[in-house]
């Protein structure tokens, strides 16, 4: 993850190795072929850029610092 603060802007990538995933008791169908297919896909990727948040969802503070 890269994150500039004083853009509020930045990257983050997220890897997870499928095999890891404890899921109770329905890990085992859970990394089968019928849904993640780990066998096929062992790891799950999420990558995605920070934005900075529009003007009007960023929170005010009402405090001094």
């Amino acid at each position: 993850m890269g994150f500039d603060p004083e853009a509020g802007t930045g990257h983050v990538r997220v890897t997870i190795d499928i095999a890891s995933l404890t899921l109770g008791a329905v890990s085992d169908n859970a990394k089968g072929p019928d849904f993640l297919n780990s066998a096929q896909f062992p790891e799950a990727v999420f990558e995605g850029d920070i934005a900075p948040a529009p003007p009007a969802a960023r929170p005010i503070s009402r405090r001094a610092i």
